[in-house]
């Protein structure tokens, strides 16, 4: 492999799983470990990076709040799997064969057992088999594989067979997960089949906060099916239709027409064909399945492997709200294989709200489910619900049941607060009375906002941004546009809004937050004050029991002084007076200063704050319509010189000046 090669199989691997690929733990401050990516000379901390990003996936648009973190089994051997495939097919290198179907196999292999696929001994096909039957990686990458396979794959193939499509495609969950149920690629794939949630949707796989049905085996595999049946109709070869299950059936039925052909193995060998890892996807799941059923013949018998037991899953009802660890310990079975078992309860519990739903027990388990029923509905009901609004967050729902946001996370497995949007229900713990809203002014939130008077029949109504928000929401709930919401609080389209953000919005004055469906304020629920002003400043000090004064600079003061006389920073100093920290103060200049309130001995009054361009245009808006009516102020076209008024000018109406 060329050092281009290993850069660039460097680079796709660090975009395929930037939670995987790191360079080995290292050790924190607190003595725990934590991972590290290695990128070029340096290793950066995974979870801080996550923390920098805010908990954001790193191509992330403006409008995507949260991204479950990717969970890609067999991480190392999958990244040998990657290697051996740049090296042995080079990207852009076309094999230029002679015929691009091969129906003969080499001759040490023509007493194979050959899988319900179709088989072509092409080159790719012969090298995937010889790399997970002779390499060292390889080999242990095919014997985790059929480990993992022993445990579903009688169920597996009952479905497939069920539906009408060869048993052999539950090779391809070997290629898509590895057979881990729980598995999650980068770009939010799920479960054994690696459903993106679109097409998920399409075939019956919903996708909820408390369930996701892609994590179900078998409601998962049965959509898997149908799906691939569907794509060989579409394209009458089972080739083609994986490469459509791995590419998407528009590109391919792209790539056959420009290429004039329905022949994937053509396809793959014409530079304007596949997508790379689509030209692999096939012949390694061809030959996987060869593998797999010629198993003693390449080394892979049960002595070597040691497969997994296999399960018989059966059906059961479980009451809402049971956590399927309390179901383990209930029924006495293994808690990690109840977890994949139902790995749909992506919170693991069942939904707090509805009616019973359907949960997977081994069948060895039932007899100790029947006596174990009763008590798991008992314990099921300790406990309330709520159904979350838009502009709720974990801090306000904790304060209104008086428990904390830990608990919250706790009780509803909340890997990020982006998660709870509206609509959502959840576990809260019983409370008989709900905490009121606050009602001192400290505990009511600070909103500076630029000045904006609604217009007649509208008032002024406030919204608190959450990690959950998005812009089609806020705009849905309050029946605005973006535009809107942009311009009344002086927005920047291009930048995220931030949490705990709170935006003014100009609503009809029956407008009903209840009816909406949304947690909004009204203006005796928050500080009001306009962004920049004197009251901005001094409300936003008083919360920290601070005043805004001015030190007068005698001869020999430094900035240095000042900061330590009262507990400021030169950086802090600096920016508060808009200055560079090299300023030197002249004698008499007053410097701002934060001080506390018991603290303001040698300071003077402070003189106004710096007017911004949005408190000039404010301030020129209110004096326009407070102008006297004596006469209107010169223009270019009304005076004789610059700055000078005709006498003879007419009063200005009334109306023109609303108008304004």
């Amino acid at each position: 492999m060329t050092r281009t090669q290993i850069a660039g199989l460097a680079v796709l691997w660090a975009l395929a799983v930037p939670t995987i690929a790191d360079a080995g733990p290292r050790r924190s401050k607190t003595g725990t470990t934590e991972p590290r990516q290695a990128i070029g000379p340096i290793a950066v901390s995974i979870a801080g990076a996550r923390r920098v990003r805010g908990n954001r996936p790193e191509h992330a648009s403006l409008h995507v709040n949260f991204s479950q973190p990717s969970h890609v089994p067999d991480a190392a051997l999958n990244l040998s799997l990657t290697a051996f495939e740049h090296e042995a097919f080079p990207p852009g290198s076309g094999l230029n064969l002679r015929s691009s179907i091969v129906e003969h196999p080499p001759t040490a292999w023509s007493d194979l057992h050959l899988p319900d696929l179709p088989v072509r001994w092409t080159p790719k096909v012969v090298r995937y088999v010889k790399y997970f039957a002779t390499d060292p990686k390889g080999i242990k990458l095919m014997r985790v594989w059929l480990a993992r396979l022993g445990r579903y794959e009688n169920t597996l193939r009952q479905i497939l067979e069920e539906v009408g499509v060869p048993s052999d495609l539950i090779f391809v969950a070997l290629a898509e997960s590895g057979f881990d149920p729980k598995a999650r690629s980068r770009v939010s794939a799920a479960g054994l089949w690696q459903f993106m949630k679109s097409t998920g949707q399409v075939y019956g796989l919903e996708s909820g906060y408390w369930i996701d049905d892609r994590y179900d085996i078998h409601k998962s595999t049965y959509a898997a099916a149908v799906y691939l049946k569907d794509l060989q109709t579409r394209f009458g070869s089972w080739e083609l239709a994986l490469a459509a299950y791995n590419a998407g059936y528009g590109l391919v039925t792209q790539a056959m027409l420009r290429n004039n052909t329905n022949n994937y193995w053509a396809l793959c060998e014409i530079e304007n064909g596949l997508p790379y890892a689509t030209t692999n996807y096939t012949p390694k799941i061809i030959a996987a399945a060869i593998i797999a059923h010629n198993r003693e013949r390449f080394g892979f018998s049960r002595a070597e492997v040691k497969p997994r037991s296999p399960v018989v899953p059966v059906a059961v009802k479980l009451a809402r709200g049971v956590k399927i660890s309390t179901l383990a310990n209930a029924i006495h079975a293994d808690a990690d294989l109840l977890a994949d078992l139902n790995a749909r309860f992506v919170r693991g519990r069942t939904p707090p709200k509805g009616k019973p739903t359907t949960a997977y027990i081994p069948k060895q388990n039932l007899k100790a489910f029947k006596r174990a029923s009763k008590r798991l509905r008992a314990d099921a009901g300790d406990y309330d619900t709520y159904t979350v609004r838009l502009g709720d967050d974990l801090a306000s729902i904790a304060r209104r049941f008086d428990t904390t946001e830990r608990m919250l996370r706790r009780l509803n497995r909340v890997f990020d607060s982006g998660e709870i949007t509206a609509g959502v229900t959840l576990v809260v713990p019983t409370s008989d009375t709900p905490r009121p809203a606050p009602s001192s002014p400290r505990e009511r939130p600070l909103a500076a906002l630029p000045a904006l008077k609604p217009p007649s029949g509208h008032r002024l109504l406030f919204f608190r941004v959450t990690r959950a928000s998005t812009s089609k929401q806020i705009c849905d709930a309050f029946r605005c546009s973006w535009q809107d919401v942009v311009h009344w609080n002086d927005l920047d389209p291009q930048a995220r809004l931030h949490h705990g953000q709170i935006l003014q919005l100009v609503v009809p004055t029956k407008f009903s937050a209840e009816a909406a469906s949304v947690r909004a304020l009204e203006k005796q629920d928050i500080e009001h004050v306009t962004r920049g002003s004197q009251a901005h400043l001094d409300a936003e000090l008083a919360r920290r029991d601070l005043v805004r004064r001015a030190y007068k600079a005698r001869k020999g003061t430094t900035l240095a002084r000042i900061g330590k006389r009262f507990g400021l920073s030169v950086g802090s100093l600096a920016r508060i007076n808009g200055f560079s920290r090299r300023h030197t103060p002249t004698v008499g200049e007053h410097i701002t200063v934060y001080v506390a309130k018991d603290n303001t001995r040698g300071t003077v009054k402070a003189s106004p704050p710096r007017s911004d361009s949005l408190l000039r245009e404010a301030a020129a808006a209110q004096q326009l319509h407070r102008a006297p009516t004596g006469r209107d102020a010169s223009t270019a076209t009304t005076a004789k010189l610059p700055g000078k008024v005709r006498k003879n000018t007419s009063r200005p109406s009334p109306t023109a000046a609303k108008g304004e």
